[in-house]
C-alpha cells in the first residue's frame, strides 16, 4: 500500500508537472490535512507552485478510535498556525458515530481566526465492495463548514478520467481538477 500511494504521488508530480498555474498572492502556506486524499491534492498544489504544509496521513480518519493518545485538533492548531488557508479533507476512512459532528466541530475550533478553512467532503465510493462515507458522513461535514461560513467542495465522479480504479481516490486528472476547485473555493 505505501509503494503504490508513494508511486501515486510521484507519477502526480510528473504527470502534473512543475509549472505554476496559480500561487498565492501573499506567498502563504496551504496546510493540506487529513487522510490521503489530502495527500493527493498537497501534491499537486506542491506541483503548482504553492508552498505546502503537509499534515495529511494515509488512511487517517477522525472517527478512529486510536486510544485517544493522539489530540487532532491539537495538531491541527499546531499545523495551522502559519498558514494562510487549511484544506480539510476528511471522512474517507470514517464510518458513522454518534459524536463525529463534535468532533469535527472540535477540530474547527483548533484552528486559529484569520486562517480560511476549505473543507472536501468525502466522495462517493465508485465500487460497490468499497461504499464510502459521502451520504453518511459528507452532510456532517457540510453542516459543521456551513456553521462556520467555509466553503466546501462535494466532487464524486465515478468515471476512469477522474477516479482511479480503486473507486476512492481520484486520478491525476481527477486530483488537478479537485485541487482547482478547492483553490477556487479559498480565494472566493
Amino acid at each position: 500500500m505505501g509503494r503504490l500511494l508513494g508511486a501515486m504521488a510521484c507519477a502526480l508530480f510528473l504527470l502534473v508537472g512543475s509549472a505554476a498555474t496559480a500561487r498565492p498572492s501573499d506567498g502563504g502556506t496551504v496546510l493540506v490535512f487529513g487522510d490521503s486524499l489530502a495527500k493527493g491534492v498537497g501534491t499537486v498544489l506542491r506541483a503548482q507552485g504553492w508552498h505546502v504544509a503537509d499534515h495529511a496521513t494515509v488512511g487517517w480518519g477522525l472517527g478512529r478510535d486510536d486510544g485517544g493518545d493522539r489530540d487532532h485538533a491539537g495538531e491541527l492548531a499546531a499545523a495551522a498556525k502559519d498558514a494562510s488557508v487549511a484544506i480539510i479533507s476528511i471522512g474517507t476512512n470514517d464510518g458513522p458515530r454518534p459524536d463525529y459532528e463534535g468532533r469535527l466541530e472540535h477540530l474547527r475550533e483548533a484552528v486559529a481566526p484569520g486562517v480560511d478553512v476549505v473543507w472536501l467532503v468525502p466522495p462517493k465510493g465508485c465500487v460497490a465492495e468499497k461504499p464510502l462515507s459521502h451520504d453518511t458522513l459528507g452532510p456532517v461535514v457540510s453542516k459543521v463548514a456551513h456553521r462556520w461560513r467555509d466553503p466546501v467542495v462535494d466532487w464524486s465522479p465515478c468515471d476512469a478520467e477522474n477516479r482511479q480504479d480503486d473507486g476512492i481516490h481520484y486520478s491525476v486528472g481527477g486530483y488537478r481538477k479537485v485541487t482547482d476547485m478547492l483553490v477556487r473555493a479559498a480565494t472566493r
